[in-house]
C-alpha cells in the first residue's frame, strides 16, 4: 500500500534533535498516513527537494532499500513541494517517481528538524527516539539491517551551523568564533585612531619562526619602502629616500596611514615580503623600483686632513656628542636627528674609515657644526646629488 500524504497544518513545533522523544502517533495519524504504515517499525524520514539533483538517484536507492525492510521499516521522504510539481518535474526530466510513501507540500517536519543541506535523513527507532541524523551517504542496506535490529550504528551524524551567515566574512562570522580556523591571510586596513605607529614587525610562532608581518596605522608609502629594503637588503637607509613621481591626488593616498597584516602557515622572511609585494600590486595603482635621481640631500665629507687636535679648539659649551670610531653614516644619522633634517642625509665618506669627534654647546646651526668639525677634517653641507631613490609611480 502507497500512500500520498500532505503536510501537517500545526503551529511551529519546537525543534527535535538526537536523543529526543518522537511523538508518531500524533504526527503521523495527523499526516494522514495508516497506521499499518508505522505501527511497531523504525522510521526513516528523508527530507528531499526536487530541485535537487542527488535526491533523484537517492530516492531510487531508497525504493529499493523500503522492498528488503518492508516488514520493520517505513522510509517517508518528504517535501516542501507538492505532489503535482514533483509529477510534473520528474515527467520533464524523463525520471521515473518511485514507488515510495511520500509526505508533500511540508511545512511541518523540515521545522521540526532544521536543516539548510538535503538530502536530511533522521532515523527514529522504534522506541519513538531520535537515533542519528544523517546525510543520505549513511544511507545502506548494512546500516539499516544494524538500525532495525536495535543495534547501535556507528556512522557520522550530520552537523550543520543553522546560524551561519555565509555574507560575512568568514573570520567575523558569529563574533569570530571561526578565528583560530585561520591558517593563512593577508589583509589592509584603515588607519586605527588613537593607536601608535609600530613601523612595522615580523610575527614569529611558537618556535620563533617568521610566518606573518604586521604594520600598523603605518603610510603606505612605508609598506613599499619596507618591501624594498628589508625583502632585498637594500642599502637604502631611510624614508627619505622615497621618490613619489605621482599627482597631488596620488600623493595623499600614498601618505595615508593604513594597517597591514598577514601570517602564512608555510612562511618565511621571504616568502612574507613576496606576499606583501604581491597585496601592494593588488590592491593599489602603483609600481616601485631602485632608482638614481639627482635630489637635495646633506653630506657629511672629509674635506682635508684633520689640522689640529680637537683638545685645543674645544669651544666652552657643554660637551653634546662623543664618536669613538663611529662609522660615518652613523655620524651622519646623529645629525639628522639633532638637527631633525627632512631630506635625505648621507655620509661620503670611506666606509672603512672610523670617526672619533667630539661636538659642544652650542650647536644649533649648520655654521655652529661646521666650525667644530673643520679641525677633523670634516663638512657638513646640503648640496644637490644623484642617489639611489625608491621611485613610486602610478601604473
Amino acid at each position: 500500500m502507497l500512500c500520498s500524504a500532505t503536510g501537517i497544518t500545526q503551529a511551529d513545533p519546537t525543534p527535535l534533535t538526537i536523543g529526543d522523544y518522537f511523538p508518531r502517533k500524533q504526527l503521523l495519524q495527523e499526516a494522514n498516513l495508516p497506521a499499518a504504515l508505522w505501527q511497531r517499525k523504525s522510521i526513516l524520514i528523508t527530507i528531499w527537494s526536487p530541485n535537487c539533483g542527488s535526491c533523484f538517484r537517492e530516492l531510487d536507492h531508497l525504493q529499493i532499500l523500503q522492498e528488503k525492510f518492508q516488514k520493520e521499516l517505513l522510509i517517508l521522504p518528504v517535501t516542501e513541494s507538492s505532489e503535482e510539481e514533483v509529477k510534473t518535474l520528474f515527467k520533464k526530466v524523463n525520471w521515473k517517481l518511485p514507488r515510495l510513501n511520500m509526505i508533500y507540500n511540508d511545512a511541518f517536519f523540515t521545522k521540526l528538524f532544521p536543516h539548510k543541506i538535503i538530502s536530511h535523513n533522521i532515523w527514529i527507532g522504534k522506541n519513538d527516539t531520535v537515533q542519528y541524523i544523517t546525510d543520505g551517504k549513511q544511507v545502506d542496506e548494512k546500516q539499516l539491517t544494524l538500525f532495525c535490529k536495535g543495534i547501535n550504528v556507528n556512522m557520522p551524524q550530520k552537523k550543520e551551523l543553522l546560524d551561519f551567515d555565509a555574507k560575512q566574512a568568514l573570520w567575523q562570522e558569529g563574533n569570530g568564533r571561526f578565528v583560530d580556523h585561520l591558517i593563512s591571510y593577508s589583509y589592509f586596513m584603515r588607519e586605527i585612531e588613537a593607536v601608535s605607529p609600530n613601523g612595522g614587525e615580523m610575527l614569529l610562532d611558537s618556535n620563533h619562526v617568521a610566518r606573518g608581518f604586521k604594520a600598523i596605522n603605518a603610510e603606505l608609502a612605508y609598506l613599499y619602502f619596507l618591501e624594498t629594503t628589508r625583502k632585498r637588503f637594500s642599502t637604502l637607509p631611510d624614508t627619505k629616500r622615497i621618490w613619489l613621481e605621482v599627482d597631488k591626488k596620488d600623493s595623499v593616498l600614498l601618505r595615508q596611514r593604513i594597517c597591514y597584516e598577514s601570517w602564512l602557515q608555510n612562511g618565511n622572511r621571504e616568502k612574507i615580503y613576496e606576499v606583501l609585494a604581491q597585496d601592494l600590486k593588488a590592491h593599489f595603482p602603483f609600481t616601485w623600483q631602485m632608482e638614481k635621481r639627482k635630489v637635495p640631500s646633506y653630506a657629511l665629507e672629509q674635506i682635508s686632513d684633520p689640522v689640529s687636535s680637537p683638545k685645543k679648539n674645544k669651544p666652552n659649551g657643554n660637551q653634546v656628542y662623543q664618536f669613538t670610531k663611529a662609522t660615518p653614516q652613523g655620524v651622519a644619522n646623529e645629525l639628522e636627528k639633532h638637527f631633525n633634517l627632512k631630506e635625505p642625509v648621507i655620509a661620503t665618506i670611506d666606509r672603512g674609515t672610523l670617526l672619533t669627534i667630539k661636538l659642544y654647546q652650542p650647536l644649533n646651526t649648520l655654521e655652529d657644526l661646521n666650525r667644530q668639525l673643520a679641525p677633523y677634517g670634516l663638512k657638513f653641507t646640503r648640496r644637490e646629488q644623484e642617489l639611489d631613490m625608491l621611485v613610486i609611480i602610478r601604473k
